[in-house]
Parts: C-alpha cells; structure tokens; sequence
C-alpha cells in the first residue's frame, strides 16, 4: 500500500499552502496497516475477562489465538458505507426523489481492514478452558487462572 508523505516545499507558498491542506483533508482516508481494537481486562476472582469493541464484524472474521503468555485476536472488518438504496435521499422525500450521485466521504472515523491486538497473559491461565462470546459487537474472553 502507498504511503501519503507530506507536502515539499518545492511547490512555492500558494504551492505549498494547497498541498499542505489536501494532506490534512485526505490523508486521514488512507487505510493503514491494521488497526488496534479497543480492549478492557478485568479479573474477577481466579476468571480473567477480556472485552474488545470490535462493532460492525462477522463473527466468521474473527480469530481467537491463545498461547502460554499471550492471546492474539485478528481479523478483518469491511468499510462501512450507507445502503445504496438511500444515497441522496432527504428525509421524508419520497424514495428517488434525491440527487443520484457519487459518494462523497465527509468525515472517515471508523477503523476498517485488517485488526489485531496482542495481550499479554499471566502464564497461570488454563488454555484448555479459555472461551469466548460475541454479542453486540464485542467480543468477551474469559480465562481461568489455575
């Protein structure tokens, strides 16, 4: 995947000035390598409980890895994008009422692509008795400790 550098300042100050704001409005569009889930551990009694925010995922695209000192989840999540159906579509507006058009991305927050997060385990942890449970969107972990 191309990386988005900078502006140079070759292009003179006007040059430079346009550059400068194209890269700050577009360069937050680029996709990056993969991207890192938001996660809370907790530990209640001798159950380690490990809860990643992963919205907007197929449970099949999903991979649980757990080893001696380490857990590994992985997948991919799809870019979202409004249903064809609305696009242009005013509220209330009868449907294909709208500008037909293509899409224009305003703002572009939400991670897509490949994920993975790594955390690090206490070695005590059963790896025969480790489950998992994905309900709306996130995922929940929980790990016995011996």
């Amino acid at each position: 995947m191309a990386s988005r550098k900078p502006p140079s300042r070759s292009s003179g100050y006007v040059g430079v000035a346009v550059e400068h704001a194209a890269y700050r409005s577009f360069s937050q569009f680029a996709q990056t390598q993969a991207w890192t889930p938001a996660v809370n551990v907790y530990q209640i009694g001798n159950l380690l409980h490990v809860c990643l925010d992963l919205a907007g995922i197929d449970r099949d695209k999903i991979d649980v890895r757990i080893e001696p000192g380490r857990l590994t989840v992985s997948g991919v999540r799809q870019a979202p994008e409004p249903s064809s159906g609305k696009q242009g579509q005013v509220p209330g507006q009868a449907p294909g009422a709208g500008t037909p058009g293509a899409m224009k991305i305003l703002t572009m927050e939400i991670d897509y692509g490949a994920f993975q997060r790594v955390i690090q385990v206490p070695h005590g942890v059963d790896l025969d008795s480790v489950r998992s449970e994905y309900r709306q969107g996130v995922l929940w972990i929980t790990m016995p400790l011996v």
